[in-house]
């Protein structure tokens, strides 16, 4: 077992092992990969190191942030909370998953290791080991002195466990649920007002024959004849591959040291809501399917009809522009890929499927479809740009070394309200 694991790009080579040498000059054990043993499998002994190290140093330079190998290591060092990063440049882009964490930096540290920011970076990795490094005592032997390496308590310091209580994550978490709180009554006093009283039927209808138009007249007349596979495959996607994604993103992160990913994942759902809001109460488009002169047909039927019913609770029928299907894939998409997600390319594939499959089931239009990843985009980009201002607003009073995701929601809300 090695008490430091460092993470770097090949051209931070001769940097890496400057700072690997001076950490083993302090005392502490160090892995990088300058030896492999012959034979053995690069990425499961690389592994094995990461996952016994106590402490994971990744270095940040230009060329480290574009590494697959070095964004996973780092991805995997956050996960158990040994993640100590340091800037050996200038300027560097962190990814935007980790610039939360903060980062020591050495961009112009010469390799000493009695340059204060070496001993502050000691200082740091020692609070984090819960061990102290070895320090250099002296013993006098006639005129000159003797360097002896104090006792190091070598006993592991267990990771921390992975937290399921609801603590900075509580907020954010009822933000979302009241969105499908509002939503869900929402739908049902749409479904009243549409199907009861005619409120808006007569618009919706105008804009539905606007919208066939704009596509120019796109014949569906072959669309019920699509062969069974793509209609189980892209039910399967509308239905089901959504809420799974949505629901698996949530959870990981949900379990991240670092609530920030999660804060912003549920700050995106609300704001795609509440963008969404103003269009399905006064620009009310009926679905495809529910338009007789599209030609378009639910094919999802040809499975079972009751699968629509599924999604009606939350989704009244006069309410599909901007598609929110196409939103909240994008939302999952662009979350995924902003913190860094190991699978973050399967999120994108399988959006992508059930981005298609609005258009092939016959349930939205193309505008919907278009404007929905407008939305999409939208609403994380507000969300990143709320959360950013949240932290500039909120108050100093953090602990040392503590990154900005540890402030305490409320206090940053009401610092940004009086600000």
């Amino acid at each position: 077992m090695s008490d430091i694991f460092i993470s770097y790009s090949r051209n931070d080579r001769s940097k890496a092992e400057t700072l690997a040498r001076a950490l083993a000059e302090v005392g502490w054990s160090v892995w990088w990969d300058r030896n492999i043993p012959a034979g053995k499998d690069f990425a499961k002994v690389i592994e094995a190191a990461l996952k016994d190290s106590k402490v994971a140093i990744v270095l940040w330079s230009e060329h480290s942030v574009g590494s697959r190998w070095v964004l996973t290591e780092a991805d995997a060092a956050a996960d158990r909370g040994i993640l100590v990063p340091i800037l050996i440049e200038r300027n560097v882009d962190v990814p935007f998953a980790f610039r939360r964490i903060q980062a020591a930096d050495l961009s112009e540290w010469d390799g000493n290791i009695e340059a204060p920011s070496f001993r502050s970076l000691v200082a740091d990795i020692t609070d984090r080991i819960g061990t102290h490094a070895p320090q250099v005592q002296t013993t006098e032997s006639e005129n000159h002195q003797v360097p002896v390496a104090a006792p190091v308590d070598e006993r592991p310091s267990p990771p921390p466990p992975r937290s399921w209580s609801l603590g900075p994550r509580a907020r954010p978490t009822l933000v979302v649920a009241a969105v499908f709180g509002i939503n869900y009554v929402e739908t049902m006093i749409e479904s009243i007002v549409r199907d009861r009283l005619g409120w808006g039927v007569d618009l919706g209808n105008q804009l539905a024959a606007a919208f066939r138009g704009l596509e120019g007249n796109l014949s569906f007349e072959s669309h019920d004849v699509t062969n069974w596979l793509a209609v189980y495959g892209y039910s399967v996607a509308y239905f089901f591959v959504l809420p799974a994604i949505g629901l698996a993103v949530a959870v990981v992160l949900w379990r991240r040291e670092d609530v920030h990913a999660y804060r912003i994942l549920c700050l995106s759902i609300a704001a795609d809501y509440l963008i969404s809001l103003g269009f399905f109460l006064f620009f009310p488009v009926p679905e495809r399917w529910s338009y007789a002169d599209s030609g378009a047909i639910l094919l999802s039927d040809r499975w079972s009809s009751r699968l629509i019913e599924l999604v009606r609770p939350i989704s009244a029928m006069d309410n599909c522009f901007p598609s929110s299907h196409v939103s909240l894939t994008v939302v999952l998409i662009l979350v995924g890929y902003l913190s860094g997600l190991r699978w973050r390319h399967t999120i994108c594939a399988l959006g992508t499927s059930v981005a298609l499959s609005t258009f092939v089931l016959g349930i939205h239009w193309l505008p919907d479809i278009v404007a929905g990843v407008a939305v999409g985009v939208l609403s994380v980009a507000l969300a990143r740009y709320v959360e950013a201002r949240l932290d500039r607003a909120a108050p100093d009073a953090v602990p040392a070394g503590a990154g900005a995701a540890s402030r305490p929601w409320g206090a940053r809300v009401r610092a940004l309200a009086h600000s």
